[in-house]
């Protein structure tokens, strides 16, 4: 028979996992995940009466729905997230928070599936998408076309309307990547405050996303900094509850790392830590918590910005363009491709070159000469 469990969240809500034996699979021990107590009970009740058949409830579900035309886009995207195959609480966080945060729920997500038109999607991509990166945009149509294939395999719709739909041009005026020299960096640094300085060199110095640094704990970097080559241990990372407020996690597979830093920069940070709890953060705010990015950007980065641009820097750098900067280093000093993407926690080098293939002066210093020497008479 079928049972429901309550399992508690890291964010301190709850999912409900109903537990059975797949009659279409042999009996196989099976578990679906809901969000909320009554859909867990009612897949309960129907796996009982239906002999456990998953195949059976599911079509009957999707049958009743689509004779009645009233499965919305937003019923169509819940059922997508429970069909994925072995997803952690991180991927389908991000997922429920583009559904939110992106329009797609409030703009789309009411409507039955099967009137949602290439139109309604355009629409959606001029108005309340607008206004983000192409990037971005591209990321959001995307999740929204995979819960359309879902529904196209599941006979919930006949076809994709996002298969319809062009993205804009790349917008000229989007801001870009700011990379320093070693000039600027210092002309920026030197406009800190002394309670920040330090953070800041070991921002540029590691490359680390602002969510790893500000995570990093003291026990943890201690070990690794006292190392024969110190480092910087990213093993958490701060993530945003789809509930509001942020949770420490762990990070993406390949983003699990050591970074290595400068033995006196690393001396630094273990005096900075000396006195400091096991569990404490390495870099939080006054009071030890969570340093957020706006908190910092309101309260020093700005502040810094403005007062170096008053001192003749000429860029209007954000703090992420301190990880560019120290990737743009790295290439110029001769790091390859991928060991820079290791270092940076990149999921492949096509993701590095992507970002930073035009700050290889070497490779195209290296391709000029070779083909010239092929073409010399």
């Amino acid at each position: 028979m079928a049972s429901l469990r309550e399992r508690p969240k890291k964010d301190g809500s709850s999912s409900w996992a109903v537990l059975f034996r797949d009659a279409d699979s042999d009996g196989k021990q099976t578990s679906l995940t809901f969000d909320s107590k009554p859909e867990g009970e009612m897949w309960v009740r129907l796996l009982n009466a239906n002999g456990q058949s998953y195949t059976v409830v599911e079509r009957a579900l999707a049958q009743a729905a689509a004779t009645k035309d009233v499965m919305t886009l937003d019923a169509a995207f819940r059922r997508h997230l429970k069909l994925l195959t072995r997803p952690n609480e991180d991927t389908i966080a991000d997922y429920e928070k583009m559904w939110r945060n992106r329009g797609i729920q409030a703009d789309l997500g009411g409507r039955p599936i099967r009137q949602v038109t290439d139109e309604h999607v355009a629409e959606w991509l001029r108005g309340g998408l607008a206004k983000y990166s192409r990037k971005t945009m591209a990321n959001s149509i995307g999740l929204l076309s995979s819960v359309f294939k879902t529904a196209m395999r599941r006979g919930w719709v006949d076809s994709n309307p996002c298969e319809l739909v062009h993205l804009p041009s790349e917008n000229s005026t989007e801001r870009k990547a700011t990379f320093l020299t070693v000039d600027e960096f210092w002309t920026l640094h030197d406009m800190f405050t002394e309670r920040h300085q330090l953070m800041v060199r070991t921002f540029v110095a590691s490359g680390l996303r602002y969510s790893e640094m500000t995570a990093l704990e003291v026990a943890t970097a201690r070990e690794a900094l006292q190392r024969k080559v110190p480092a910087l241990p990213v093993v958490r990372a701060w993530k945003e509850s789809k509930h509001g407020g942020f949770y420490l996690g762990a990070p993406k597979a390949e983003s699990v790392r050591d970074v290595s830093i400068q033995s006196d920069l690393a001396a630094e940070i273990l005096t900075h830590i000396e006195k400091k709890k096991p569990d404490a953060l390495v870099f939080g705010n006054r009071f030890g918590s969570q340093l957020r990015n706006t908190t910092f950007h309101a309260h020093g980065w700005q502040d810094a910005v403005d007062a170096a641009r008053a001192n003749g820097l000429r860029k209007d750098p954000r703090p992420h363009d301190l990880r560019h900067t120290h990737a743009s280093w790295m290439l110029a000093e001769g790091m390859s491709v991928y060991d820079l993407s290791k270092r940076l926690g990149h999921k492949s080098t096509s993701t590095t070159e992507l970002i930073y293939g035009h700050l290889m002066p070497k490779a195209q210093t290296a391709g000029a000469e070779m083909i010239g020497a092929l073409m010399r008479r």
